[in-house]
This record gives structure tokens, sequence and C-alpha cells, in this order.
């Protein structure tokens, strides 16, 4: 799987006119469904927008304020819909703040389900372009610019005889590797990390029974705790703390260098999973939201992993992971 600099992306997308003025409408926070995935990938965006053609940028979220502090503290402008808005009261705000801004281009990366066809037209009519992120429903909208970066894009998206600029698949996945040199350790070093907030409590579960459980090859477990989790899991947080088999890594900066001096992560089935696969660490997948079991089954069908669980199960989860620590412990012996 081969996936794209963001600098690249931008370019192929937007050609010789990036966008000079943009709105950025997404939402992130502590809650099923939604976490920090789709913000995360907006702030990448919007950095190396900065960088390459000095674009001026507003984010316009709901007002879920773990979501909204990620995106400030990553120097971000944002304006806040409160979050019981009515949708269609949601939409008016939208087009107030496009008609004040006056973007060239709008990009939506939201999860939720609805008819995002009128709402593209509005915002076209306003003098906008729209770029239209999605990886779970597989849509087509009138947009501009489609961008859906699944590995099940390519089969799952019917392209329309339109105008519009479709970019699917995992070889527009987009993604900038750290310049950082890992340095292995004499043990393996495992990782466990299920996003900013991990709403499906995977990681209360994993800890709970790697911990308990005796395995054949010893390992460091690291335990990555996203910008949300606290206010989700306060307690568990609190028995993270007092369990001295694991490593607390809390909500850092730049999560890809623990990623890359790691020998195993165990993570879930959304953008995570690709950044692994790009730094060229090993992963065990479980999904945590039903759109992601066809993920996890499509990354196991083209053995980019080994290991991989569609549902939460005990017994299988330890199966998969000693098979995994197994199998890496071999190589290492190898090298």
């Amino acid at each position: 799987m081969i996936t794209m600099k963001t600098d690249t992306l931008l370019r192929t997308c937007f050609k010789t006119q990036l966008p000079d003025r943009l709105i950025i409408r997404v939402d992130s926070g502590a809650k099923e469904g939604l976490s920090f995935g789709h913000l995360s990938r907006c702030i990448t965006l919007a950095n190396r927008l900065k960088h390459m053609n000095k674009t001026i940028i507003l984010f316009i979220m709901a007002n879920y304020p773990e979501g909204v502090e990620f995106a400030r503290q990553n120097g971000m402008d944002v304006k806040t819909i409160p979050i019981d808005t009515p949708p269609k009261e949601t939409e008016n705000f939208w087009y107030k703040e496009i008609k004040r801004f006056k973007p060239d281009w709008t990009f939506i990366d939201l999860p939720y389900p609805g008819d995002y066809d009128p709402i593209c037209s509005k915002i076209k009519q306003f003098g906008s372009k729209v770029l239209f992120i999605d990886d779970t429903r597989f849509i087509n909208v009138n947009a501009d610019i489609i961008l859906n970066t699944s590995v099940l894009a390519p089969k799952k998206m019917r392209i329309r005889q339109t105008d519009t600029r479709y970019y699917l698949g995992p070889d527009f996945f987009f993604f900038d590797s750290p310049d950082f040199i890992p340095q292995k350790k004499d043990k393996l070093q495992v990782i466990v990390s299920f996003g900013g907030s991990d709403p499906a409590e995977l990681s209360r579960r994993v800890i709970h029974v790697i911990t308990n459980t005796q395995f054949s090859q010893p390992f460091d477990l690291s335990l990555v705790l996203g910008p949300g989790y606290k206010k989700l899991h306060p307690a568990a947080v609190q028995t993270f703390k007092t369990n001295e088999k694991i490593n607390i890594i809390d909500s850092p900066k730049n999560i890809y260098p623990y990623f890359m001096v790691s020998d195993l992560a165990i993570c879930a089935g959304g953008r995570t999973l690709y950044e692994l696969n790009e730094l060229g660490t090993p992963a065990l997948a479980i999904a945590s939201i039903h759109h992601e079991k066809e993920v996890v089954k499509q990354f196991l069908k083209n053995r980019i992993i080994s290991e991989g669980l569609v549902n939460w199960n005990e017994k299988k989860f330890i199966c998969a992971f000693a098979r995994d620590l197994k199998r890496i412990s071999k190589d290492r012996q190898q090298l």
C-alpha cells in the first residue's frame, strides 16, 4: 500500500491553485462515533496549506470542549456551534460564516448520516468550492472533490458522470513520516493506542487481559491516552496509573516516534491503522465500531496485517496477541 505526502496530495487535488481562504467544517470530541480522527487529519491539511500557501483558515466545530481545545492547541482559529443546535440551524450557521468569511474552498469532514447534496449545492452558490472527505459511508455528493482514502473505497464508491473529481483508496491516504530514526530496545515493545477518546473502552479490556495473562515472550507495555480519554473514562485512568506493568503516554503532541520504536501496536480500525502501516510497525487491529469491521477484514485479506478482530473476544485476542508476539520475536532473532 502506497501513501502520499500531504503536500503531494494537495498539489494533486488542487493542481496549481491552492486555497487562499478556507473553511473546514469538522467535529471532534469524547463521543461515540466521533473521537479525534477527523479533526487530526484536517489539522494536518490545514498546517500544510498554511506552510505552502499561507492559506487563511477558519474551523467551524460543534462545541465539544475537548475537541475545540485540541484544535486551538494546534494553532487553529475556531468558531463554535452549541452542541444542542438543531441541524437546520447548524447549517444556517455555516452559511452565515461562509458569506462573512468568503472562502474559495470549504472542506467538509463529518461522520453524521444525512443528505449532503443540498448543503454542498448551497455552499457552491455562495462562491465556494467544496472538498468532501469521507471514509465510512462511500456516498456521492455535489462536491468539486471527493476524497475517500479507505481501503474499501475503490470497490464501494460508484463514480458519477459529473464534474466531481474523485480521489479514492489508500493511495491517496496522506501522511507525513516524521524525521526520526528509531532505536529498537532489546526487549519487545508493545504499544496500545485506541484513538483520542476510545468510546468502545478497548484500552481497558486489552490492558486487563494482557496484564493478567502469562505470555512466552517478555515485552514492555505502553498505553497511549488520547486527549479525550480522561473525560470519558476517569475511573479507568486511575486504575491504569496504579498498574506498574504499563507505561502511560498521556496525550503526546507527536505519537509517531512512540509507534516507530514499537515492535507491535494494538489499535482500532481507523486512521491509526493506516499510519502504522506507513511507519512499518506491525499492528493487531480490533474494530471499535461497526464500519471498521470491513476495514479490518480487508487489511487481513490483503495481508497488510497478520492478526485482527472484527469484534472484541477475549480468548481470540489472547491467541492473536500470542501469535503476533511469537512471530515478531522470531523475526527479530533472524535479523
